[in-house]
């Protein structure tokens, strides 16, 4: 899967054994952006573009497969109103 950044880059996970959960995925996120896991979902929603309207993945302990996403989804990280610079 992709997530496309607020900044607009892109970054891709290959995620071996199946799709993470959306909390694993959080992790991830807030490593590549040097922040902690609570400053990461206070700042931004991870949000399935694939939905119709867009939705943000709020079940935590959900992996990918279980909120709706097929193998080489793109997800966005929105900014949070009020919450990113």
């Amino acid at each position: 899967f992709s997530v496309r950044l607020p900044a607009g880059g892109v970054v891709q996970a290959a995620w071996q054994g199946g799709r993470p959960p959306v909390w694993a995925v959080l992790g991830w996120l807030a490593a590549v952006l040097k922040l902690d896991v609570d400053e990461l979902i206070g700042k931004y929603a991870l949000v399935d573009r694939s939905s119709l309207p867009p939705r943000e993945l709020e079940d935590e302990a959900a992996t990918l497969r279980a909120a709706g996403l097929a193998a080489g989804a793109t997800l966005l990280l929105q900014p949070r109103a009020g919450g990113a610079p």
